[in-house]
């Protein structure tokens, strides 16, 4: 669990929001969350309300969009 904590950390650091909220892909590999989806999410992050724990992001993932791949 630690190693992603310190990424999440150096991506905030060197990234801010933005940074956090990029996303890259593996060529010829298809996203596991579609162009679209990743715009609401970033819609809902922007919201005041946010989120509280990746666990809710998965859930909302999951209710909002109809995922329920493990991110």
């Amino acid at each position: 669990m630690r190693q992603p904590i310190t990424r999440w950390l150096r991506k905030y650091k060197d990234g801010g929001r933005a940074g956090l909220l990029e996303v890259k892909h593996a060529p010829g590999k298809e996203p596991i969350v579609s162009e679209e989806s990743l715009e609401r999410l970033k819609q809902r992050l922007e919201q005041s309300q946010g989120f509280h724990s990746y666990n809710e992001i998965q859930q909302w993932l999951k209710s909002e969009l109809g995922l329920n791949k493990s991110l």
